[in-house]
């Protein structure tokens, strides 16, 4: 668990929304190795193993129940000790939310199902291709609800992820945060599947018939109602966290942030004045993360994507550029543009070079305009050398002079600086 999340430690951003599907996504690797180690402590338990020593006076049931709360409590004490890290690094540099307790508690009982589970099936197999069969039966275990969601029940309006210990696509992302309904459910579900197993494994390694086991009955009662209200009356899996963003605004532009992502601000910030250097607008730029962008963006907004819980603060000031060059080139009307063909082609084709000259003065790579139909390798620009031979105050000062050109995709070849 800790190597899994070195990537979020060393990022600059910190958010406990993150934290949450960090959490319960890394599940999948530590499933796996639960499968293999609960099967070697579930086949000691098998009709063909003879258990001696000091717990040879113990009935088999007792043997499987200690082992049991053994091997969980390993289990459990080895993942929250894994995600320590992670935990005091957010919550000394969190600037939005609280850590998800009710999440954080679903997944140690998650990881107590998978014990359970591993172990009887273990001790049911008995024989080594208990070593194959519980791994894969486990990944299915993790794996069925989402996919069920994602294929049977696509498109129906209806979802058993809360039945799922995986959620997969790091959700909920920044924005969302799980409903308290969710963990309480997902607590109770997971208790109720642990007990069920464990009573069941109980009886069978001792070769008593479950059929009167009234405690077995019950939990197993309660698994299959929570199924099927999770089917018919789903409870909701996340809420908004907030309904705004917040904004600081500049000489010249506006960002907005998501308040968890306040961390980033001051790159982002500086990032934009580095564009706008280059490209100096005429009116007041709001550059908006786009997890609010459900609604009809502003006019003169920039949609800033959404970096994620691993970004460096490289690819976070890349991503940034990128989507102010293609607002500050002219490139986004070029798809809304009415004039004719071969003008909107040209058009595109020096929108696409000014915007990779901007990037290229940054050091964010360029724009292709397409690929070599041979070689397969991209292809630029021709006007790019003309734009690339100016100094940044020339570029910035041709770039002034023919704005309105470039941002309303009208700019011509004689526009451009001459050869």
């Amino acid at each position: 668990m800790a190597a899994q999340t070195v990537m979020m430690i060393a990022a600059p951003g910190a958010r406990w929304a993150s934290v949450d599907a960090a959490m319960r996504e890394g599940l999948l690797l530590i499933g796996v190795v639960i499968a293999v180690f609960t099967t070697w402590a579930g086949r000691a338990l098998g009709r063909n193993c003879v258990v001696i020593g000091r717990v040879c006076g113990r009935g088999a049931d007792d043997i499987l129940l200690r082992r049991f709360t053994a091997t969980s409590a390993a289990v459990v004490s080895g993942y929250a000790a894994g995600c320590v890290p992670l935990l005091v690094r957010t919550a000394y540099r969190a600037t939005w939310g609280a850590p998800p307790v009710l999440a954080m508690m679903s997944d140690g009982m998650a990881l107590m199902m998978l014990c359970a589970f591993g172990m009887v099936l273990g001790a049911l197999i008995g024989c080594r291709w208990a070593y194959l069969v519980v791994p894969v039966a486990t990944l299915a275990l993790m794996i069925s609800p989402w996919a069920v969601t994602g294929s049977v029940l696509s498109g129906t309006g209806h979802s058993v992820l809360s039945l799922g210990v995986l959620w997969f696509h790091a959700f909920p992302d920044i924005g969302w945060v799980p409903t308290w309904q969710a963990g309480v459910f997902r607590c109770t579900l997971f208790a109720a599947a642990t007990l069920t197993m464990v009573r069941y494994g109980m009886a069978r390694v001792t070769g008593r018939s479950p059929h009167m086991d009234m405690t077995l009955w019950c939990s197993a009662g309660v698994c299959v109602a929570m199924m099927v209200s999770a089917l018919c009356w789903p409870v909701p899996l996340v809420r908004r966290d907030t309904d705004k963003l917040s904004c600081v605004r500049e000489p010249n532009f506006t960002v907005c942030l998501h308040p968890a992502d306040e961390p980033l601000r001051p790159s982002v910030t500086q990032t934009v004045q580095e564009v706008l250097r280059l490209a100096p607008q005429d009116k007041v730029l709001r550059i908006a993360e786009y997890v609010y962008a459900e609604q009809e963006p502003e006019t003169d907004m920039v949609l800033m994507s959404v970096p994620d819980a691993t970004s460096s603060r490289a690819s976070i000031e890349q991503a940034v550029i990128e989507n102010m060059g293609v607002v500050v080139s002219g490139s986004e009307m070029c798809l809304h543009s009415d004039a004719p063909s071969e003008e909107k082609i040209l058009a595109d084709e020096i929108a696409k070079a000014v915007d990779s000259s901007v990037r290229r003065r940054l050091d964010a790579g360029s724009v292709p305009i397409g690929v070599d139909e041979v070689t397969g390798d991209p292809v630029y620009s021709s006007y790019q050398p003309l734009l690339d031979r100016l100094n940044d105050e020339e570029f910035a000062q041709w770039y002034t002079t023919h704005r309105e050109a470039i941002l309303s995709c009208h700019v011509t070849e004689s526009d451009l600086p001459a050869a």
